[in-house]
Formats: C-alpha cells, structure tokens, sequence
C-alpha cells in the first residue's frame, strides 16, 4: 500500500479486515482491534465464526473467496447486517477486503438529531407531492392541537386549525416542488381557533431522494411576540415623535416668548434706576434688575442643556421667511443694545418671499453673530453701533442667494485672529484675562450650521475698527406660486 491508503487503512472508522491468499487475516485496521477479536494470522473461517455470522454467509464468503481470487476486477458482494455492523466485501485478485460499518453509532446519530428534530421551538414539517403531512415534530404537533406527531401523517392543511390558509400554503408547496428552488422568509397568518392566531417566517425547501423531487420540507419561526414589541415601538415613536414636537414647541418659545420679553424688562428697568431720585425705590429698581438678569441666565441655560444634549440637529427643509427671521432676532436683541447705548439698525433689502431652508440653523447662525457683536463692542466709545442686513444678490425660478452681515465698529480682530476664530473653544482673550465672557465655541457653531445648509462664512476686520461677517446662503425656491389654489373659471 502507498503510504496515504496505509494511513487511511489504520485511521479509518469503518472496521476493515484484508485476508490474503492463504485465507489468513492478513491485517486489521484500529476500528477493528477495538470492536473485534481478530487476531492477524488468524485463518478466515475462524475469524467469521468469532464475528458471529452465520454458517451459511461463511460458506458463501469462502467458495467466492476460492473460485474468484484470480479475477482482475474488484467483485462486490450484496451486503448484510449482521450485531449492529453492515458489512461489504470486495475481492481483488488474491486479496479480500472486508468492510463494516457501525450501525448501532449510525442509529445512535440518528437517534440524537431526531431527538434535535422533535424539540426544536420551531415548527418543523414534511409532506408529499401531493402536499399530505408524511411527518411533524413536537412543536408543529401542538400548534396543530395534536396529541403527537405521528397523528399528522396524511392529514393536509385543510384538516389542520389553519384551514382558511391551507389553498395558500399549497400554492407555495407547489411553487417550490415544481420549480426545485426554495422559497425563504415568507410572513404567514397561522390560525389557531378560539379567535387565536399567530404569525410566522416560513422557509420552504424541496424534499428529495436521490436528487429526485418526493415532497416539500418546511421550518416556522414563531414571529408573534416580536410583531407584538415591534407594535408597541412604532407607537412608542410615535409617542416620542409627539414629544420631540411639543419640546420643539417650548424651546422655540423660549428662545422667542420668554427671552424678548425678559430683554424688554431688563433694558426698561435699567433707564429707570438711571432716572430714578428715590434711594428706596432705586434699590428696589436694582433687585427687580438683579432677578431678571438671574431669570435670563437661567432661561439661557436651560437652552444650551438642551441643545447640548441634542448634538447637532438633523437638516430639515421647510418653507421659511429669512426676512422674518432677521425681524425677530433683530428684537430679540434690541433691548439690551438699548440698555447698553448701542445703535442696533435692521437693514432689509428686496421683496419678501418664502423659500425652502433650516429654520432652526438659519436662527442660530444669526443669534450668534449678533451675540457677538454685542460682547465685543466698546460701549465708551463714541458712537457704538451694529447693523444686520439682508441683501438680495441673485434670484431665479429655481434658487434665490440672499447675503446676510453682521456689522459692528467694536474691538475687531488682528489678521492672525481672523484665522483662527472658527476653531473650537478658540478666545481672542484668554479666560483668565476676565475681560470677555465665552466658552470659544459661538463662531464653531455657526461655521458648521452654515456648511450644513451649503453656505459660506467670511469675515472682514481690522483691530481697533470694528468687524464685519457676511454669511451667503443659496436657497431653493418653493414650485408652488401664491395663486396656485385659486380656480380660473374658463
């Protein structure tokens, strides 16, 4: 033998006896020595009687083995069982072969994945061309309201508590038996009676012997459940969506219906204590100044909790008047540039109209540069002011650029700071300089929200001279026209 059929011979798990020319056991592979007697040199007859077989398999084992051992080809003889082994036999020239295979490790295997077959939690089942049940385990038996499996057999899906779906379960059967291929992942009703059903994944696979088409082999999963929690997420989003939109709906009157009026108090309130004679009047003027600046603080961090926790929100296009937007920031903040002797002009070019864009980013981008502004001019001199502007610059059917500025003659910015006043938690003024409050973070923002809308930041300053900053955005118009609803009678 080459070296690889000896290594097979000794490993294999199949018992194998060679016996040579002289009726002698000629050598027995592991599986042997292990499950038999056999001793090599041996003579054949004995080694047959030691494996129990019977007289008359014995005597026609030795009459082939003494008329066919000259034969040039391998000669198979019917097999048989015999304790659990099936046993083969080649003759080859001088040589005999004897194989057994183990069918008590067979059955034993058998035995198990029947055992996996019949507690599997899905439903597990076969039937015949004719779609008839030939078999079922424990858990289709149940759903079925069997006793046990066995009683499946020849029962269709008309007799079976699914019956109303029984002519559509067939058609798949048919479908997957005349074509051979399987059909996976389909959703099914399962009625159960008593009003009860449940839903599952079916996958059906053709049934074959010998590569010849004998029925159609079918597997459930049990989905109930998980439709059930899938229900409940969906409404469970739902829910949260209606949350989302009334904290939108806070946030939003935050920003406009608490703090313009807490601006409007505070600004009043301060040219009132300037005015005001009366030492007693004038320290109550100072508290009820004190709690409104306290009450804004307060609201204004309560905003950037909010937006903080948020991250950066999704993109959303809805129809906008930006004309509007700079109209409402511009009162937002006119109260505290009143307060502080600021001149704070609204500059509004071209003809309104409602255009598709990020209300929320647009809002932002504006609250922040006018923020600035504030923070950053000098009071004492001698004509503090900030304009914000819209300007129309291009406009067709499709689009409409508008240009939005920010422009104050406050402490403006070196060439180097304008390089860097986009970068995060970047301060013209360090923090311990205590000159000007700020986490650095203002000018980021709205960088990132203009690049979300796909617009551009620029900034023009000159240190000591004030700042500008122009941010162009280019924005879709809506397709519909103002008199789009009207009906002309023709």
């Amino acid at each position: 033998m080459s070296e690889i059929l000896n290594f097979y011979f000794k490993k294999s798990p199949q018992i194998m006896i060679l016996v040579a020319s002289n009726q002698t056991v000629a050598a027995i592979n592991e599986t042997a020595e292990r499950l038999t007697q056999l001793k090599v040199g041996q003579h054949l007859s004995s080694a047959l009687n030691k494996l129990e077989w019977s007289n008359d398999k014995i005597e026609q084992i030795l009459f082939i083995f003494n008329n066919k051992k000259d034969l040039d080809i391998g000669l198979d003889i019917e097999p048989f069982n015999n304790n659990d082994i099936s046993w083969s036999f080649y003759a080859f020239k001088n040589n005999f072969l004897i194989v057994g295979d183990n069918a008590s490790q067979l059955k034993e295997e058998i035995m198990i994945l029947t055992k996996i077959i019949q507690k599997a939690p899905a439903l597990i089942y076969w039937k015949d061309l004719n779609s008839n049940h030939l078999g079922c385990n424990e858990t289709f038996a149940r759903y079925a309201k069997l006793e046990n499996p066995e009683q499946v057999i020849g029962l269709s899906d008309y007799d079976l508590p699914w019956r109303a779906e029984a002519e559509s379960f067939q058609k798949d059967d048919k479908e997957v038996m005349d074509s051979g291929q399987s059909k996976l992942n389909i959703e099914n009703r399962l009625p159960l009676g008593n009003g009860r059903e449940a839903t599952v994944i079916t996958n059906k696979m053709p049934l074959k012997d010998n590569n010849k088409i004998i029925g159609v082999l079918d597997t459930a999963t049990d989905i109930t459940e998980f439709k059930k929690v899938q229900v409940q997420l969906k409404k469970a989003l739902e829910q949260a969506k209606i949350a989302e939109k009334t904290k939108e709906t806070v946030v939003h009157n935050l920003r406009h219906d608490w703090i313009t009026p807490f601006c409007g108090i505070h600004s009043i309130n301060e040219m009132m204590f300037r005015d005001e004679k009366d030492p007693s009047r004038k320290e109550m003027l100072k508290m009820a100044s004190e709690s409104a600046t306290v009450l804004m603080a307060h609201t204004k961090s309560i905003l950037k909790m909010i937006e903080a926790a948020e991250g950066l929100p999704l993109i959303c296009e809805k129809l906008i008047n930006p004309w509007k937007i700079c109209r409402d920031v511009h009162k937002m903040f006119l109260p505290e540039a009143v307060r502080k002797s600021i001149q704070f002009k609204l500059k509004l070019g071209g003809n309104e109209v409602e255009v598709l864009g990020d209300y929320f980013r647009l809002e932002r981008i504006l609250i922040n540069l006018v923020s600035n502004a504030l923070k950053f001019i000098d009071i004492d001199s001698a004509n503090p002011y900030i304009i914000m502007a819209l300007q129309v610059i291009n406009k067709n059917d499709d689009c409409i650029q508008l240009n939005f500025l920010v422009k104050d003659n406050g402490i403006g910015m070196t060439y180097n700071q304008i390089n860097e006043i986009y970068e995060p938690l970047y301060r013209a003024y360090p923090a311990y300089e205590a000159i000007y409050q700020g986490a650095g973070t203002g000018l980021t923002i709205v960088k990132q929200y203009v690049s979300d809308i796909g617009g551009e930041i620029a900034c023009q300053s000159e240190f000591g001279q004030g700042s500008t900053f122009a941010v162009a955005i280019k924005f879709r118009r809506s397709m519909f026209l103002p008199n789009t609803f009207d009906i002309v009678n023709e």
